[in-house]
């Protein structure tokens, strides 16, 4: 009997200590599984949130701004999505503020004009049936014109008015074509502003294809300019 009763109370003692094995492992694994979710969770809270007043769809909300000074304010801000890269390429009138998104094949540019270079842009109408009727739609013209001239098949959109979030006017034209036969179809958004006597020329490229789901992005970055 009182080696049975030995033998009892060993067989209690072994199961007692693969309790607390067990209890201390499941313990342990719900630290974990807390740990995890409170990281996930700070992770999730320090997620940036979209600078632009319609998120970007097609964009990361990282981004940075170009400055471009003015005499009658500090300056025009342009904020673009982090991934576009100053490049050096003739893409706009200008090429001074070029830029391109590789990950996208989206190229963005914006041109300040002042009011004293209008006679030239004005005499590139003089002989033809063409006349816009003011300085930003001379602009206009003028760059879908000469865009015009690069395509093939080309297609040209009316003009339509949209403003900045701070009120700017913003008149916008669109033209599309094809550089050769055997290259796909480009298309080509420009957007024409006025601050003080001087004038400012958004454009934006991309493949035909992508601006099916990128061109409200596009019209997005344009609306998002700052004074």
């Amino acid at each position: 009997m009182k080696l049975y009763l030995i033998g009892m109370k060993s067989k209690t003692t072994v199961n007692t200590r693969t309790q607390k094995i067990l209890i201390k492992q499941a313990a342990f694994s719900l630290l974990i599984i807390l740990t995890y979710s409170l990281l996930s969770g700070c992770q999730a809270e320090k997620k940036p949130e979209s600078i632009y007043k319609t998120p970007l769809k097609h964009f990361e909300n990282e981004v940075f701004d170009l400055h471009i000074p003015n005499q009658h304010i500090s300056e025009v801000t342009l904020t673009l999505p982090s991934c576009f890269r100053k490049i050096y390429q003739s893409i706009s009138l200008n090429n001074e503020h070029n830029y391109h998104c590789r990950d996208k094949e989206v190229y963005i540019s914006i041109d300040e004009i002042p009011s004293q270079s209008m006679s030239f842009y004005k005499s590139y109408f003089t002989h033809r049936n063409e006349s816009p009727k003011n300085n930003m739609q001379v602009i206009l013209n003028y760059a879908i014109q000469i865009k015009k001239q690069a395509l093939s098949e080309a297609i040209i959109s009316t003009d339509s008015k949209t403003t900045t979030y701070e009120g700017v006017p913003i008149i916008t034209k669109s033209i599309k074509g094809k550089k050769n036969r055997y290259m796909s179809e480009i298309f080509h958004q420009f957007g024409v502003f006025q601050v003080g006597n001087k004038y400012y020329l958004l454009q934006g490229i991309m493949s035909t294809r992508n601006a099916h789901f990128m061109h409200q992005d596009l019209i997005e970055i344009f609306k998002n300019i700052k004074l």
